[in-house]
């Protein structure tokens, strides 16, 4: 396996993978992690559903809701959690819970070192910030 696989801190990749056997694969993106479709298309998709809660509002809270989820090898959602719920202000924990069901982007597996879809975790932040 040759993986020349190389990404920028905004997890854009550009490179090639070669399962053992196989021939050379563009990648664009870090396929040992599974992923989003789209990143541009998941942030218009939180721009256009995701609110700020009135409560969350009124109690001044703000920070980072970290979503954990698990994307099977079809790159079907199984799981979800959200990582930090119990640090964090209960009306953003539901509101990124809320607009998570929504979703219907889908998703992209991630791979093992043979290049066969692999069910594994994901872990992305929903930020929350007051003007």
């Amino acid at each position: 396996m040759v993986n020349c696989q190389i990404c920028d801190s905004s997890l854009n990749c550009e490179g090639s993978f070669v399962a053992p056997g196989g021939e050379a694969e563009a990648v664009d993106r870090d396929i040992f992690k599974p992923g989003l479709p789209d990143m541009k298309a998941w942030h218009e998709f939180l721009g256009k559903n995701l609110s700020y809660p009135p409560s969350a509002r009124n109690n001044r809270a703000e920070g980072e809701i970290w979503l954990g989820l698990k994307i099977n090898e079809s790159g079907e959602l199984v799981e979800s959690t959200v990582v930090n719920g119990a640090s964090s202000d209960p009306g953003l924990v539901k509101e990124v819970e809320r607009v998570l069901d929504r979703y219907t982007g889908g998703f992209l597996p991630a791979s093992n070192l043979q290049g066969i879809p692999t069910t594994a975790w994901m872990y992305l932040p929903v930020r929350f910030r007051l003007g």
